[in-house]
């Protein structure tokens, strides 16, 4: 099970019999993706990294060092075979060490000729691999959730504008993300870890909202961090990746006096602003009007940023969650 779970997790790979035409005759072939295509590509991207980065390299990490393990498990267990002089044990340990440091192959089924000390540390290697396959399935069905309720959100803005055929396209790209992702052997694998419903006349806790996605675990500069990060002396924290209107961008921060400042679209939004602490300040918007509908913010593409731009204020930031919009639904 966790084989098939890691090449879900891994993607699809088609073989083609013909070779594939050059990559100009099938820019010139293909025809021009609308502006829906397009954020649907962009948000698949995005969503595909953020899958690769925090279930399938994790995995695969995770698996490499068990492998590790496995050959050093292997190594403990010639010696306490070779002390309590098993020598047929001993030898059948050292030739599934020699084995698998030559083809890197862990055996999912033991043979029939295999000795019972092999089995065994097989065994321990087997009930821990599961449990990481268990583990990515969990992460790529949390994942899984909070893409699909931002594709849902996408698609019920779209049905209620009357957008009825790029409602379908996103609609279409929910059921292609579902069955990649949720294969039966992640589906098997979450149902198996899921804990059964709480009894009747309990209260089930609610879901956390799933349209935004954090962005303090990923930031540019080596900063990241899955706890609140405290900013001091001008420091300046900021996302890796940038983000095109229409989006949503929810910061949870605070300032121990003054100046906790904001950048995005703006060059700067200023809460507690040292000259005014009761004026709300935006800077760098060269005069143009930015709250009302009709403003262009098309050419924006623009990381987000969190600071206090003077010395002396000392920040904390809890979070910074982005949800990305599709098309005209400003």
């Amino acid at each position: 099970m966790f084989a098939a779970v890691l090449l879900a997790l891994g993607g699809m790979v088609q073989a083609q019999e013909n070779p594939a035409p050059s990559p100009a005759a099938a820019a010139a072939d293909a025809p021009a993706q609308t502006d829906m295509q397009k954020w649907i590509a962009t948000m698949d991207a995005q969503w595909q990294a953020v899958l690769k980065r925090d279930v399938t390299d994790v995995h695969e990490a995770e698996v490499r060092k068990l492998m590790l393990q496995y050959l050093n498990m292997l190594e403990e267990a010639i010696g306490k075979a070779s002390k309590a002089s098993d020598l047929d044990g001993a030898v059948a340990l050292r030739s599934e060490q020699k084995r698998f440091g030559d083809t890197q192959v862990f055996l999912e089924q033991d043979e029939a000729g295999d000795a019972a000390a092999v089995k065994q540390v097989r065994a321990e290697i087997r009930a821990q691999l599961e449990k990481l396959a268990t583990d990515s399935a969990l992460r790529a069905k949390a994942l899984h959730v909070k893409y699909d309720q931002m594709l849902a959100q996408a698609q019920l803005q779209l049905t209620q504008r009357q957008r009825l055929d790029d409602a379908l396209l996103v609609k279409a790209r929910r059921e292609e993300v579902a069955a990649a992702w949720l294969t039966p052997a992640v589906v098997a694998a979450v149902e198996k870890a899921t804990p059964p419903a709480p009894a009747a006349g309990l209260r089930k806790p609610a879901a956390p909202p799933g349209n935004f996605v954090e962005h303090l675990n990923a930031l540019a500069g080596g900063k990241s961090s899955t706890k609140p990060i405290q900013l001091e002396k001008k420091e300046v924290i900021a996302t890796q990746a940038k983000f095109k209107p229409p989006v949503e961008i929810l910061v949870e921060a605070k300032t121990d006096s003054t100046n906790l400042r904001l950048g995005y679209a703006a060059n700067q939004i200023i809460f507690n602003w040292e000259r005014n602490q009761g004026e709300f300040r935006i800077d760098g918007v060269d005069g143009q009007l930015r709250f009302e509908d009709h403003g262009d913010y098309s050419g924006i593409d623009k990381p987000v940023s969190v600071f206090s731009g003077v010395p002396g204020p000392i920040l904390t930031v809890r979070s910074i969650k982005v949800k990305q919009l599709p098309p005209g639904t400003e």
